[in-house]
């Protein structure tokens, strides 16, 4: 997959294209603009940063600041919502 930047495909001539439903088999005609609009999106990537803790005996303890997730070890992403994780700034290497 790849992302486009779909309101630079924007059509300002009102360009009208056929499209064929995988459902029914028919074809009809529908303007390049509602066509664009009408594509599924994805969710932007959310981003957080570990920060240190505590530590606990030899055991250092890692909290993501966006959700409070609290983890032994740092990780590229949080288990608990997905976020791309950084430490100190800097993408955390595993």
């Amino acid at each position: 997959m790849r992302l486009i930047d779909a309101d630079a495909m924007k059509d300002t001539n009102d360009n009208v294209i056929a499209v064929i439903d995988p459902e029914t088999k028919s074809k009809y005609w529908i303007s390049l603009n509602d066509y664009i609009n009408a594509q599924p999106t994805v969710d932007p990537v959310k981003h957080g940063e570990w920060e240190y803790y505590v530590t606990i005996g030899c055991i250092r303890v890692y909290t993501h600041t966006a959700c409070g997730c609290v983890v032994k070890r740092k990780s590229l992403y949080c288990p608990l919502c997905g976020a791309k994780m950084t430490f100190e700034g800097k993408e955390v290497m595993e």
